[in-house]
């Protein structure tokens, strides 16, 4: 890096992976700043790193007001309380403690909210909702857990979605819900893949890995599936999916 000219590294989202995890990335990169003076950080993150490991760098800190983004976040609730046959058959007061735990425990993560919302949706009664509410996680990272581990009493879904999801994570280009349908049911035996081999229909996945992924419209006629906004499950590995034996 000594040969470069200024350049610029952008790390986003930083609290979208463990403490520990985000605080060895920090650490490493204040290094690299250190020795190398061309080199120019942004660091985005809910959470503010301790500034005393930035002794003897130039920082320049800008907060942004969460206030802000809890504006989207609480639109975004009231829509999907509105719009959703589950929500709406829950009692008046049910839906105004949904609307008020999300929007107060998201604490600026638009995707956690979104993430609490498709899994209070998916659920049968008011009462298994309510439950849910109380005991939602308090962090991305460990939304991402929880997911994962709810997969674990249907083995078949898990074995599919741990399949999926190492695709996503080593693919070098992104992959048509096809390729991926035909990728998670490969057998090490397999010389061809028939139609009783293949899912009755790939887009299941999208529900098997439970909004983990998403299929990326984007601007080609045809889509593809993709991790769930761009996060591509920072600090997790596909082989943190849990196992049915």
């Amino acid at each position: 890096m000594v040969s470069l000219g200024r350049f610029f590294v952008l790390i986003d989202a930083a609290n979208e992976v463990a403490e520990s995890s985000r605080k060895l990335v920090l650490s490493t990169f204040l290094k690299l700043c250190r020795q190398s003076p061309a080199m120019r950080l942004l660091w985005t993150c809910t959470a503010q790193p301790s500034l005393d490991r930035m002794e003897g760098l130039d920082v320049v800190a800008r907060h942004m007001r969460s206030d802000a983004v809890d504006v989207d976040i609480k639109a975004f609730v009231e829509h999907r309380l509105a719009s959703s046959e589950t929500f709406r058959s829950i009692s008046p007061k049910l839906r105004g403690d949904v609307g008020h735990g999300i929007v107060s425990g998201a604490n600026g993560m638009f995707r956690w909210a979104q993430l609490c919302m498709d899994h209070l949706g998916s659920l049968r009664t008011g009462r298994d909702i309510r439950s849910a509410l109380e005991t939602l996680p308090a962090t991305l990272y460990d939304t991402y857990a929880d997911i994962l581990e709810r997969l674990l009493p249907t083995p078949d879904d898990a074995a599919i979605a741990r399949e999926a999801l190492s695709w996503l994570c080593y693919c070098t280009r992104p992959l048509y819900p096809a390729e991926l349908g035909d990728a998670v049911v490969l057998q090490e035996s397999d010389t061809f893949l028939d139609c009783d081999c293949r899912l009755g229909d790939p887009i299941i996945i999208l529900s098997i890995c439970r909004g983990l992924v998403h299929l990326d419209r984007g601007r080609s006629p045809s889509h593809t599936i993709q991790f769930g906004r761009s996060s591509r499950l920072r600090g997790f590995s596909p082989l943190e999916l849990p196992h049915s034996g």
